[in-house]
């Protein structure tokens, strides 16, 4: 099973918010854009009502989700670990 078909099966069968990338430019980052640009779309996935989902595989990443709300809520592996996070309205 391909990595997206994996990762689709853990996903509700509802509607969601799923964030797929983000990202800003090493020169950039640690300035707050990052920040603003998550709570851009968790603002939209709450007047939605809708659970923001979103998957990572890099470590120091959690705690900064973490910080907006996110849980850890399944964990695969593709030869490196994939943690997908959750984020409830």
């Amino acid at each position: 099973m391909d990595r997206e078909a994996k990762i689709k099966t853990i996903h509700p069968e509802g509607p969601m918010y799923y964030l797929w990338f983000i990202g800003v430019r090493p020169e950039l980052q640690n300035k707050g854009i990052g920040s603003s640009l998550l709570c851009e779309v968790i603002a939209q996935s709450d007047s939605m009502q809708r659970p923001l989902y979103l998957e990572t595989s890099t470590l120091r990443n959690l705690p900064w989700y973490k910080q907006f709300g996110f849980e850890v809520h399944n964990e695969l592996d593709f030869g490196y670990k994939l943690f997908c996070l959750k984020r409830e309205p």
